[in-house]
């Protein structure tokens, strides 16, 4: 079974190894934290970036967040704080399987490692790690609309009442902004009253905001950074920011790249060879019921979960 590589825009995720210099500012949804790509875009603002092997840290499970200026894994929350020592503790992390953290449990979980074109193996392993790094590239690039997705905030930060408010209001999308990135000085913060009146609401993850109607979300941000108009070149589809511009004349133009990238049957019998799959099967579980839990999930989320209990609870 083959598999092209596909070209990546400068704004999207790349999975070669390496920090590219230019910002990744688009991102499916906060759980793209499952990608090692994802979490090694998100050390673009990191201080220590030439210094330390950030790509060390991706692959271990951590990203940078913006929120605490810290280095956290997606996995766990296990945090290093500024001016920690990065090396050791990420040399230490996730190795022993008795540890709380889902990484030590890799494969058994969501991660997504970095498969590089040049040298991809022939497994089926490593061809359903790029099939899936490639589904969510393409559907980040070309914003597909996704019906059943949803704003997974951090609860952590954005508070339960905020939560239950409509975000059509714009004060309401603006209170999950409370703790957004206070410890930058204002003149290099981005203007958090602009992402809430763009649509956006805070999710509590790093510095990742999403549009409360199309979902559409942005991360990398800068002061310089124009909400609306990144909304309208980025998330055009969305009913939102066509009425914004609309009542409020912006001089933008609203791009529509709505491509679907079909799930074609050869990737959907790749899911079948993820560790999970087998575990499951080696348990007993109706691979019928398996493939159809396994092909839902991933088209929703674009990932495998975290914790294989999580599908057990769906059969």
């Amino acid at each position: 079974m083959e598999f092209g590589f596909p070209q990546y825009s400068d704004d999207v995720a790349n999975p070669i190894d390496k920090l590219k210099d230019t910002r990744d500012r688009r991102i499916l949804n906060t759980t793209a934290l499952f990608f090692e790509s994802v979490r090694l875009a998100t050390f673009y603002y990191f201080k220590y970036r030439e210094e330390l092997d950030v790509k060390k840290m991706a692959k271990k499970g951590f990203y940078y967040s913006r929120l605490t200026d810290s280095v956290v894994c997606y996995f766990c929350n296990e945090k290093i704080q500024f001016g920690g020592n990065y090396e050791e503790e990420t040399s230490s992390h996730a190795i022993d399987e008795d540890e709380k953290c889902p990484m030590a449990r890799f494969p058994l979980n969501g991660n997504v490692p970095i498969i590089d074109p040049h040298s991809v193996d022939n497994d089926s392993y490593s061809k359903l790690n790029w099939m899936l790094q490639d589904f969510m590239a393409h559907n980040v690039r070309n914003d597909i609309p996704n019906k059943g997705k949803k704003i997974i905030f951090n609860p952590n930060i954005v508070k339960e009442d905020a939560l239950k408010e409509t975000f059509v209001l714009g004060t309401n999308r603006l209170s999950t902004f409370d703790q957004f990135l206070k410890y930058l000085p204002e003149e290099i913060r981005p203007k958090k009253n602009r992402y809430a009146e763009a649509g956006f609401v805070y999710t509590g993850f790093s510095d990742i905001v999403m549009c409360f109607e199309c979902k559409g979300g942005l991360f990398n941000l800068h002061v310089e950074d124009d909400p609306i108009k990144d909304h309208a070149t980025f998330f055009g589809h969305c009913p939102f920011i066509k009425e914004y511009v609309e009542k409020h004349k912006v001089d933008v133009k609203l791009q529509y790249q709505n491509v679907l990238k079909p799930f074609k049957e050869q990737d959907k019998k790749l899911l079948m060879h993820h560790p999970m799959v087998k575990n499951l099967l080696f348990q007993g579980y109706k691979k019928s019921d398996i493939k159809n839990i396994v092909e839902k999930h991933v088209e929703l989320f674009g990932h495998f979960p975290f914790d294989i209990r999580i599908f057990k609870k769906e059969m």
